[in-house]
């Protein structure tokens, strides 16, 4: 339940939230990429929420700089947000959170884009997503991350595993 991981995560000592859902797979320098983007945001005075899953569903808008660019709705798989970011998000998400809203990241985005906040997303993927069942659950149209590079033979193991037992 995301609310509740963002509920969780307010009441942390942590300052960033890495949305690093079970069924995702990274590149080997997925952790210095989110630190220097948070650095880069930060510096260029930007709210910290972005991701690290590019993928062709959520378009691209405007052009940021070489490696980022900004989107109008992320997903929730491989996204960073700051604590200002999820506190917004936590108050004003209603109370019962149901099959009224699309998903809790369409919610978001939509709360973020009525308040103007730039989202941000890497224009190369460093996390792939391998689920098997739920929404992106297909592996061979919906949700290959954009020149995500399989950079490690546990990552070609995984997409192998999945492949191989899920799509004969």
């Amino acid at each position: 339940n995301a609310k509740k991981m963002f509920m969780d995560f307010l009441e942390s000592d942590c300052d960033y939230l890495f949305c690093a859902d079970s069924d995702l797979i990274y590149t080997k320098n997925v952790l210095r990429v989110i630190e220097n983007i948070i650095y880069k945001l930060k510096r260029a005075n930007k709210p910290v929420i972005f991701s690290v899953f590019s993928e062709k569903h959520h378009t691209t808008f405007e052009e940021f700089d070489p490696e980022l660019c900004k989107k109008k709705f992320l997903g929730c798989a491989g996204t960073v947000m700051g604590k200002d970011i999820i506190k917004l998000f936590i108050e004003n998400v209603p109370l019962r959170y149901n099959e009224e809203i699309e998903g809790i990241d369409c919610y978001y985005c939509n709360i973020l884009n009525s308040l103007n906040y730039d989202m941000f997303c890497t224009k190369k993927s460093y996390v792939q997503h391998i689920g098997v069942v739920g929404q992106g659950a297909d592996l061979v149209d919906i949700e290959w991350g954009i020149d995500f590079k399989i950079d490690s033979i546990v990552n070609a193991n995984a997409i192998y595993y999945i492949c191989e037992n899920y799509y004969k």
